[in-house]
């Protein structure tokens, strides 16, 4: 069985990108506490096994990636370690806040590296047919792994459900070699990857991501908004507003900051501002953080639960980054406080927007978070750092759909 003749070869190639910040962990904590993958020249890397575990999970086919029972074979589906000449990463600072206070938890400042949006890996995947496989099906399986990797439904690492990790392919190639066939044979043995003819058409299937339930809200910032990223330099500002690193429109080979909301904050703000509204029914806490828990997911003690709620990154459009310096007043003698001057460069105005996917989403919940927006929308939320002083509001349109409020006023999370 082991033996059984290969009839056909299936390679495919092309360009994978970034196009969200990408955190695949290596173990090593010498940069941050979680350093990303490199290979032994320093590369940016994606290892194949990150590529197969996902799509394993995606597709769902057990024969194409192999099994783990005495009759499996080893599996006819091959990846490798996507590898960038890039080597350019930038550390992000987190901060974990309790749900009452909004104030940082002990011990939880941590930070990680990413590997910043834009990236381009080399990507190769490989099939191999024998004869009496499930062919169709098998074949099938991979040109649906093909296609959730082109149209972008892939999120690779850690902080997927927090608008990290998300991937595209461009640029596909393929090669279809008939092993029955002499002229494909010796096409394979003369094989290589830079310089193999690869013009088989590419046989993409339609896939969907099941039931995922998206919302989509646009916002206009009031003000200012602080989503801090600390300065390692000892010039510029103290802290800087969140930023990728990008190339102007009118000169690509000039580089600026361009402001983001980053998932882990909208993640947060929704977490706490969901909080308070179903505390306003004076329901006990443990109650409430297991509804929470439930949608958000939580890593807390024994109890560990994927979040099934995911936010995207979000770019802000037209927003200006601009330096604001303040000093500390001593409340006594209404003086400034001696080192208490600091200088904060916060994004003014612009717009935004935010994509919210909820997996196996129950209306109560939907209805909960669609509350969430209204309540942003109308200012009645802020989100960042420097909220007491003004900074953070947001304002745009949502109206909460009458069934879902219906149906969160159902399961008891608020009063009508």
């Amino acid at each position: 069985m082991i033996n059984k003749k290969i009839v056909k070869r299936i390679y495919v190639k092309g360009q994978l990108k970034n196009v969200s910040p990408l955190l695949i962990g290596c173990g090593s904590d010498e940069q941050s506490d979680s350093d990303i993958v490199r290979d032994s020249n320093g590369n940016l890397m994606i290892p194949g096994t990150s590529i197969a575990g996902v799509l394993r999970a995606i597709v769902g086919n057990e024969d194409l990636f192999g099994g783990t029972d005495d009759k499996s074979l080893n599996s006819p589906f091959k990846t490798y370690h996507a590898v960038s000449k890039h080597k350019v990463s930038t550390i992000r600072d987190n901060v974990h806040l309790k749900y009452e206070t909004k104030t940082a938890k002990d011990g939880g400042k941590f930070d990680y590296e990413i590997i910043e949006p834009g990236a381009e890996f080399d990507f190769r995947l490989e099939l191999l047919l024998r004869q009496d496989d499930s062919k169709e099906v098998l074949e099938n399986s991979f040109w649906q792994a093909v296609t959730v990797l082109k149209d972008g439904h892939v999120a690779l690492g850690a902080k997927t459900t927090r608008g990290l990790g998300k991937v595209v392919l461009e640029d596909m190639k393929a090669l279809c070699l008939d092993m029955t066939c002499p002229a494909d044979v010796e096409k394979w043995i003369e094989f290589d990857w830079d310089g193999a003819d690869f013009n088989s058409p590419l046989e993409l299937v339609e896939y969907s991501e099941g039931n995922l339930h998206k919302i989509e809200c646009d916002f206009t910032i009031d003000g200012s908004v602080l989503i801090r990223a600390y300065n390692s330099s000892a010039e510029g500002s103290d802290s800087i507003h969140l930023s990728y690193k990008g190339n102007k429109k009118d000169n690509q080979d000039k580089e600026e900051k361009l402001p983001i909301i980053s998932g882990t904050s909208w993640a947060g703000f929704f977490r706490h501002t969901c909080w308070d509204l179903l505390k306003e029914i004076g329901k006990p806490d443990d109650i409430l953080k297991d509804i929470l828990d439930e949608l958000f997911g939580t890593v807390e003690g024994d109890k560990k639960k994927k979040s099934r709620i995911r936010f995207s990154e979000s770019r802000i459009e037209g927003g200006e980054l601009i330096p604001y310096t303040r000093n500390k007043i001593d409340r006594f003698t209404g003086g400034t406080a001696s080192g208490a001057l600091f200088t904060n460069d916060a994004c003014y105005g612009g717009k935004v927007r935010l994509t919210i996917s909820i997996k196996d989403a129950k209306p109560y919940e939907i209805g909960l978070i669609e509350l969430a927006l209204k309540d942003i929308c109308l200012g009645l939320r802020a989100i960042g750092g420097e909220t007491g002083v003004g900074r953070g509001t947001l304002s745009g349109e949502y109206e909460p759909k009458n069934e879902y409020l219906k149906s969160l006023a159902e399961y008891g999370a608020v009063q009508q």
